[in-house]
């Protein structure tokens, strides 16, 4: 009767955990020249969420109007439909 899928995945990076910073200095005279450098480090990629797919199905006895149209489900489930049906999650 009807399909749906989401798609809740996302991804986020974390801040730096640690830093350091190395510098250097010369004196001229009255002047000072130098620069400094900062690694940061320890940030984190995280992957959370889900990909949800939902199907809602009619089943429909021989005479029930639509029977004609309908599929049938051990075709398309396959030869092994009875342990993919008794694996799955039928109910939230």
């Amino acid at each position: 009767m009807g399909a749906a899928s989401q798609n809740n995945v996302s991804v986020v990076q974390t801040g730096p955990t640690y830093s350091q910073t190395t510098g250097s200095a010369t004196v001229s005279g009255n002047s000072v020249y130098g620069s400094s450098t900062t690694q940061y480090g320890g940030q984190q990629t995280l992957f959370m969420g889900t990909h949800d797919t939902g199907v809602r199905l009619l089943m429909l006895n021989s005479g029930d109007a639509g029977y004609e149209q309908g599929i049938d489900a051990r075709m398309v489930l396959g030869a092994d439909w009875e342990k993919k049906v008794q694996d799955s999650v039928s109910t939230c």
